[in-house]
């Protein structure tokens, strides 16, 4: 009689301290991955920023499973996510996240057409459209060689310019591993090099079909990731490189000092923070990245220059299709002495600087820019089409369709090669609208109308890629 009450009694405790139980946090429990047939899980779960045993929200399970999303898509590697969240109520409140995906397309053999030039406008307009300036050839690139986001390159062309190209990098050396390595080497001949700027345009020069211009390049570079957020990298570059006597001569500020030879070592020392969701076509997060970068060795090579690079980007949804992107950089030489021509670059070179200044080249050691950029979204589409290699995902298009309005402004300092050259030691700033094409979150096409300060006005095009 006695022991059936008590067995009551504690019975009812039971039940009264489960149900005084807090169910306010979940703990997580794990993921499970479906839908990955080349990429690792333990390479994934890397990258998520929560692991087995944090302590969550449920008020905050939604912004979970969204800054999962982002982490997701950071990577590159898939064109379709889907995470849901199991809640399970047993003896402990916990979570297990279900992550669907689709992989994206990591092989891209084919033959090399490509151009010389800068940019697509440069060759269109000043080059008129000349064919002798294409380069021709194979490639072989891989961005997730083993399934853990490891990138192989290997291209070979020839033509306007002969370049081969070797590189592999692997970010991790294994499931518990914090450190990667990875290595490169470049050999590129130029018969036709540019050798000074006159009204911030290239000037060519070229000997019929000899070799003015020879860059050989080995590199070595190791990787560390801290946290979830910051990753550190430490690269070590050596080059040898030659340049035509005859050409020294005419152009001695080409290596400096007419030299036909220039050896050096370039070290750098990147930090990144990286909460961004996508670097092309971001739309929540920031990304900080820092570099120190030494060129030449003071007391061993001919010269030697010291520069730090800050770059911060940012973007977040105004309305479900609209979007507004900021990026800023800035560039300074903490050594301020005289950089051999090949060596001094700014603004200019790639798409990710300035619209409306596609024709010209901004050269400095110092310089600074902002770009703001607003994007609407009309339209997207998915198609899954085939297999075509055994063992890689299926090939599948992604492509995103957006309207975009800009604002830029730039400043370079040049206090060398300034002569003849306007566009430097004076603000710039251009704005326009475009349309982009975003394919498999990999690759961007974009046309813009835009306007500099010049007042000079055109249609640009542009392409930009992950990676």
């Amino acid at each position: 009689m006695w022991q059936k009450f008590f067995a009551v009694c504690l019975s009812w405790l039971a039940v009264l301290e489960t149900s005084a139980q807090d169910y306010s946090h979940l703990i997580v429990a794990g993921f499970h991955f479906t839908g990955m047939e080349k990429t690792r899980a333990w390479y994934v779960e890397r990258e998520l920023r929560y692991e087995p045993g944090d302590t969550l929200l449920l008020d905050g399970l939604g912004d979970a499973v969204s800054n999962l999303e982002t982490d997701l898509r950071r990577t590159h590697l898939f064109t379709r996510m889907e995470v849901r969240p199991l809640i399970d109520y047993d003896t402990t409140a916990t979570v297990r996240f279900f992550i669907d995906v689709d992989e994206n397309w990591y092989f891209y053999p084919g033959l090399i057409a490509e151009l010389a030039d800068r940019n697509f406008n440069v060759w269109w307009k000043e080059q008129r459209r000349s064919l002798d300036r294409i380069n021709l050839g194979f490639s072989l690139n891989h961005i997730n060689l083993t399934g853990i986001q490891d990138e192989m390159k290997l291209n070979y062309h020839f033509g306007y310019t002969n370049r081969f190209a070797m590189r592999y990098q692997r970010p991790a050396f294994s499931k518990n591993a914090d450190f990667g390595l990875g290595g490169a080497y470049y050999f590129t001949e130029y018969k036709e090099t540019a050798v000074t700027t006159s009204g911030n345009k290239l000037v060519f020069v070229k000997d019929q079909s000899k070799v003015l211009y020879t860059k050989r390049e080995f590199s070595a570079l190791a990787y560390y990731k801290y946290n979830k957020f910051w990753n550190f990298q430490l690269s070590l570059h050596h080059f040898n490189n030659t340049f035509s006597s005859e050409m020294a001569a005419t152009y001695p500020d080409f290596f400096l000092n007419g030299e036909t030879r220039q050896k050096y070592v370039q070290w750098l020392i990147t930090a990144n923070y990286a909460s961004i969701d996508h670097s092309i076509r971001p739309s929540r997060g920031w990304i900080f990245t820092t570099q120190l970068r030494q060129t030449g060795i003071p007391g061993f090579d001919h010269f030697s220059n010291l520069s730090v690079l800050q770059t911060a980007k940012t973007a977040f949804m105004l309305t479900r299709s609209l979007r507004i992107e900021s990026a800023a950089g800035l560039r300074k030489a903490l050594s301020q002495g005289k950089v051999p021509y090949n060596l001094y670059k700014g603004l200019g070179y790639t798409d990710t600087n300035i619209s409306g200044y596609e024709y010209y080249v901004i050269d400095g050691l110092d310089y600074g820019y902002l770009n703001n950029q607003f994007r609407l979204q009309i339209g997207s589409g998915r198609w899954t089409l085939f297999r075509i290699i055994k063992g890689e995902p299926v090939l599948r298009i992604k492509l995103d369709i957006d309207l975009s309005a800009q604002f830029n402004v730039a400043y370079v300092n040049d206090p060398y090669y300034q002569e003849n050259n306007p566009l430097v030691n004076t603000v710039l700033y251009s704005t326009g609208f475009g349309i982009n094409f975003t394919v498999n979150d990999l690759a961007e096409f974009n046309a813009m109308y835009s306007i500099n300060h010049l007042a000079e006005k055109g249609i640009y095009f542009h392409t930009r890629r992950a990676f």
